[in-house]
């Protein structure tokens, strides 16, 4: 392909234009055998680790160049939009499963505590009608607090 390009560079004729797709990584199999994986599996991997490094904050320039093989900007905006456009919104969803998993469990009162307080609105009152500050422990032998 390499050749081909070189060939038609130097004649004059318009680059082959190849689209991009991942790298298919080495997988073993069970038998010990070493094979590529497939190509769908690739766009599989290469999609979660796009929405891990978008949900993390990378830039899409960062993003680009870390996928194997790199690709530009416009490349991975035109591949992977969904992944660009949503990849926060998943990641804060999947968080906010483990947070609600926790806090119904009931073995975790300080994020059932929180479950209620930013998800069910509910606050401390202190019987008047006011609302109480929440009290800060001392540590034993900390003059600090």
């Amino acid at each position: 392909m390499l050749k081909a390009r070189k060939a038609a560079k130097r004649n004059g004729k318009p680059k082959i234009k190849t689209p991009w797709a991942p790298d298919p990584k080495d997988v073993k199999t069970l038998g010990g055998l070493t094979v590529k994986q497939s190509q769908e599996q690739a766009w599989s991997d290469a999609r979660q680790l796009v929405t891990h490094y978008v949900a993390i904050g990378y830039s899409q320039e960062l993003i680009a160049k870390l996928l194997l093989p790199p690709i530009s900007v416009d490349t991975l905006a035109k591949h992977f939009r969904r992944e660009l456009d949503i990849g926060s919104e998943l990641q804060n969803a999947r968080v906010a499963g483990v947070a609600y998993r926790m806090a119904m469990s009931g073995n975790d009162p300080g994020m059932t505590r929180f479950w209620l307080r930013s998800r069910a609105k509910w606050r401390d009152f202190d019987g008047t009608g006011g609302t109480t500050a929440i009290p800060v422990r001392s540590i034993p032998g900390d003059e600090s607090i």
